[in-house]
């Protein structure tokens, strides 16, 4: 009882992809701003394996660590957060060794190794240990979703974003979608096979060929997002089409200022995705499998971008 009435939380995101890392960033900042409080995020770091915490030792986009909100206490960069994120670090590592020796022999929780310090928290306003559908009704989840939930990045990486959008060949007064196509490039590439599960969330550039004319017909840019071990795609180069993964311009600033800043996102399921749901950007989204374990559909969405296209 007296943790709750403490003016903030802790809580430490998943790092293991930048879509779950992103969930969990949106739905802490909902419960601090629900409960009016603020949340402290803390990270671990990647060491060597096995105290590695990003899936498969990629990496996780560093600038999605800094993302700044009124409803988050301590910068990335403050030395309270640095500290905790070495604590978490060491604390973490020393589960993964009891993991490594105990559970051969017995099977233990996903904690020891995933840190999960408030996780369980921010799916709900009181734990219970059984499902009672009246209480899932009294959390009121439509007034969260509906309300803007305002997240930004450093005042240092925008300017820095807006400077390097200028010399991608984006004016200052244009206007531009992301495109995404997931396909198996970015995890084959690390010997990494995905399953059923992955797989159908992938789909073609090509395919998107001609909702790219649109956009660039009615006047936007269109910024293909992803990675540079993915299909390259070559239907519309230098006519207001950038193929962003094979610029120079790639990096982890740019792939989340990007998404921050264009009209609408338009792509699948997938971690990207989940960037473009962080920041509440409008989504256009084909071919996606049932989102029964995935965001709830927002009517702006859908209403925002059918306006446009008929226009």
């Amino acid at each position: 009882m007296f943790v709750r009435k403490l003016p903030f939380f802790i809580q430490t995101p998943w790092v293991g992809a930048i879509g779950n890392m992103s969930e969990e960033i949106y739905y802490g900042l909902l419960r601090a701003r629900r409960e009016n409080r603020k949340v402290i995020f803390f990270f671990p770091y990647d060491l060597f394996k096995p105290f590695v915490f990003s899936k498969n030792g990629l990496g996780v986009n560093s600038e999605l660590k800094k993302v700044e909100s009124k409803y988050r206490l301590f910068s990335y960069n403050h030395p309270i957060s640095i500290i905790g994120n070495i604590a978490l670090t060491i604390g973490a590592s020393i589960l993964i060794l009891v993991d490594i020796t105990i559970g051969r022999i017995y099977r233990l929780p996903s904690w020891f190794r995933i840190p999960s310090i408030g996780s369980k928290a921010i799916w709900m306003h009181k734990s219970s240990k059984k499902f009672l559908p009246n209480r899932v009704l009294s959390w009121d989840w439509g007034n969260d979703f509906s309300n803007y939930l305002e997240i930004t990045l450093p005042d240092k990486s925008n300017r820095k974003g807006s400077l390097i959008m200028k010399k991608m060949g984006i004016p200052d007064n244009a206007w531009y979608v992301c495109v995404y196509a997931r396909d198996s490039g970015y995890y084959s590439s690390k010997g990494y096979k995905e399953g059923r599960i992955k797989e159908i969330r992938n789909s073609d550039i090509d395919a998107y060929k001609k909702s790219i004319k649109l956009i660039i017909d009615k006047g936007g840019y269109v910024v293909r997002l992803g990675d540079s071990r993915m299909k390259e795609f070559t239907g519309m180069k230098g006519r207001g089409f950038i193929d962003y993964p094979f610029t120079e311009f790639k990096s982890d600033l740019m792939d989340l200022y990007l998404i921050k800043n264009c009209k609408f996102f338009l792509g699948p399921i997938s971690g990207i995705y989940d960037v473009a749901a962080m920041f509440q950007i409008a989504s256009l989204m084909p071919n996606s499998i049932p989102n029964t374990l995935s965001y709830p559909l927002k009517k702006r969405i859908y209403l925002s971008i059918s306006m446009f296209m008929t226009k």
